[in-house]
């Protein structure tokens, strides 16, 4: 059963301010315990939790129950051994019903927070985000990753892959779209391969096109995956890679006499 100190005066029971001895200024009612046994002025709604299926009612094997469930505390809580259940600090949580002592309270992770006591489970920063230290206890603690880095929810920055790229903030890292190459330095991005040029998707460095091919404007600027060959009756001119953009910039006709049978050919032949 609940025991309250009928002693007390009207102030200590408006007030909660007593002798010393914290003695409980109400009562739970069944099915509830005591989750703040000294808050003032006492009222059911701010005094009182309900207590889970899972740890049955109070007032039932142990005597004078009224401060835990049953001789346990809800998860987000801790038994203190005296005064009955007291709620985990924000930035920490308990997961554990029937936990005993501050020490087993668990401290949230990088990349998560509690905002409020008695929590059995901490919150996710969002994707992008992360906290600077553990135990963090607001929203306004998940910081932005570097450019470079990147993170799921609930989880601390990390950096890319060497082929990839990010801008602060990020939840992921991208790739170079095909015709691009990544830059290097900090932060990474990527640019247009230079004319002439090609690459493949994901690729940090762009690819010549050899003497007998040529990469065409109008590919390039979708992306260039590869360089196209000169034409049987022609072949590749001695020219600079970046007048390879087409074929009047990349391949010769055939002299009168001669001949090239295969495509991407780099030298005429005497039949």
């Amino acid at each position: 059963m609940c025991i309250v100190n009928e002693h007390l005066t009207n102030v200590q029971r408006t007030t909660g301010i007593t002798d010393g001895s914290k003695t409980r200024v109400g009562c739970c009612p069944p099915g509830s315990f005591m989750s703040h046994p000294y808050f003032a002025p006492f009222t059911v709604e701010l005094s009182c939790s309900e207590c889970s299926a899972a740890l049955s009612s109070s007032f039932t094997d142990v005597k004078n129950d009224e401060i835990s469930c049953n001789g346990k505390c809800p998860t987000g809580m801790y038994s203190d051994g005296k005064n009955g259940c007291d709620d985990c600090t924000a930035g920490k949580f308990q997961p554990t019903a029937g936990s005993t002592g501050n020490s087993s309270c668990k401290v949230c992770a990088l990349g998560m927070y509690s905002i409020n006591p008695g929590s059995e489970a901490c919150e996710n920063c969002l994707g992008g985000k992360t906290t600077e230290f553990l135990g963090t206890s607001k929203t306004t603690d998940c910081l932005d990753c570097e450019a470079g880095t990147y993170s799921s929810p609930g989880a601390s920055c990390e950096d890319c892959d060497p082929s990839a790229f990010s801008v602060k903030g990020s939840s992921v890292c991208l790739k170079c779209d095909v015709g691009q190459y990544m830059t290097a330095g900090s932060p990474r991005s990527c640019l247009d391969c230079a004319p002439g040029q090609f690459s493949n998707y994901g690729k940090v460095e762009c690819t010549e096109c050899d003497r007998g091919q040529y990469a065409i404007k109008e590919i390039a600027d979708t992306g260039a995956t590869s360089c196209i060959s000169c034409p049987t009756g022609q072949y590749g001119q001695d020219a600079a890679v970046e007048l390879r953009v087409d074929k009047d910039g990349a391949c010769d006709e055939c002299g009168v006499g001669k001949y090239s049978l295969a495509e991407g050919a780099i030298l005429e032949t005497y039949p």
